[in-house]
């Protein structure tokens, strides 16, 4: 098969992430001062502000979603699931890619996230079915930080300090973070392309999620950063000629009664009107439906 793929249609998650506990996802600084930060943030050129680039979300949900198929594909010895070195001679980073459109069609990790060609296979390359756009705060965040008494604008530093266990020495570092409490905006849109597979593809986005919230986003999770919350506002089910005619019987919307949450959102909200993970998992059926035309 070649890379033309069709559109049934999309299927449009929003929401936002909640930070737990603070936050680092890495940037840089051009040059670091004495005392300065050796472990910045990432941060928008223009606002100042720190956000979530949408590939470090889609790279994590990517690499929780290999870990559990490697298990099922190959359960006495999962490393054989991740075939592609992506790292160097000397440093390996092992990560599962095929090789082909073909192969990618039918695995489920790589006709989500994506594949491209291997060695004597160029050309060979399956785009993403899912787009994941950047995380930003949303204008009650943005207030909350602007007022907060933190060390920098809109971060925080936590300073730590590593030592050598052999000579003792001392390794004092400054690491910047987003204080826990701080909301992005979310939105991962679905193209739909193979009524066979959406079920599965959409369970195992939500899968994925919900790992994550189990486990860490961004850096330093063994120290307790980066643990988050998903909440949901709404899931928008669209076939094709919504795109077309904009006809009210070709799109579906859940949860119509949870306010939305967007970048211009000046309040913060109740999170215990949004919906989870769990509640998704329990209605993600009906997109199916809806799509499948049992249902709407």
């Amino acid at each position: 098969m070649g890379i033309a793929k069709p559109i049934i249609g999309k299927v449009i998650f929003k929401g936002i992430v909640h930070a737990e506990t603070a936050l680092h996802i890495g940037g840089g600084r051009e040059k670091i001062e004495i005392g300065g930060i050796d472990n910045a943030v990432l941060v928008d050129p223009i606002t100042k502000e720190p956000y979530i680039p949408g590939s470090s979300l889609k790279g994590k949900m990517r690499s929780v979603l290999e870990r559990r198929v490697a298990i099922e594909k190959h359960p006495d010895d999962p490393s054989k699931f991740f075939t592609r070195n992506v790292g160097t001679s000397t440093y390996k980073l092992w990560i599962h890619v095929c090789d082909t459109a073909e192969d990618a069609y039918n695995c489920p990790v790589c006709r989500v996230y994506g594949s491209s060609g291997g060695e004597g296979n160029q050309g060979s390359n399956f785009p993403s079915r899912i787009r994941v756009r950047d995380g930003v705060f949303p204008k009650y965040t943005v207030e909350w930080l602007r007022n907060a008494d933190t060390d920098l604008l809109f971060t925080e530093l936590k300073s730590e300090n590593a030592l050598d266990r052999v000579t003792a020495a001392s390794n004092p570092r400054n690491v910047e973070r987003v204080p826990a409490g701080a909301d992005f905006t979310l939105e991962i849109v679905y193209d739909v392309e193979d009524l066979s597979q959406l079920e599965e593809d959409l369970k195992n986005i939500l899968f994925s999620l919900s790992v994550i919230e189990d486990d860490y986003l961004g850096g330093m999770g063994s120290r307790g950063y980066g643990k988050v919350k998903f909440y949901f506002t709404e899931v928008i089910a669209r076939r094709a000629e919504f795109y077309k005619e904009g006809t009210a019987n070709s799109e579906k919307i859940l949860f119509l009664d949870v306010p939305d949450v967007d970048r211009k959102t000046p309040e913060p909200p109740d999170y215990d009107e949004l919906k989870t993970t769990a509640d998704l998992i329990e209605r993600i059926n009906e997109v199916v439906e809806f799509f499948e035309g049992t249902n709407g």
